[in-house]
């Protein structure tokens, strides 16, 4: 869990994050986190979780494991939704286009 203090602190000065604040949302002490982020002290599974939610990320991100964000999975999902978005774009265009060619002497300029 060598990366976890690092990505527990970039996490905070992202969301630019006062440890208060962590505490009221998490219920982990303000002072534990403080040494969760000076690495002084590894966390619980039960504070990874609350971390990782209360962070919108993974838990697999936060201890180190993966370098991206959400799981693999999650991205995968992400690129497909992305591409089929781009497919429906490009498939919407050119109905317009025939549609437009097609309908010529209605269309005024």
């Amino acid at each position: 869990m060598s990366n976890f203090h690092e990505r527990l602190k970039l996490l905070i000065k992202q969301n630019n994050c006062k440890y208060l604040s962590i505490e009221q949302a998490t219920g982990i002490k303000h002072y534990t986190i403080s040494t969760y982020v000076n690495g002084t002290v590894e966390p619980d599974v039960e504070s990874i979780i609350k971390l990782s939610k209360y962070f919108n990320v993974s838990s697999d991100y936060l201890v180190g494991h993966i370098d991206t964000i959400y799981p693999k999975h999650v991205n995968d999902i992400y690129e497909k939704l992305k591409t089929l978005v781009l497919e429906d774009i490009e498939g919407f265009r050119k109905e317009l286009i025939k549609f437009k060619n097609s309908n010529k002497h209605y269309i005024t300029k």
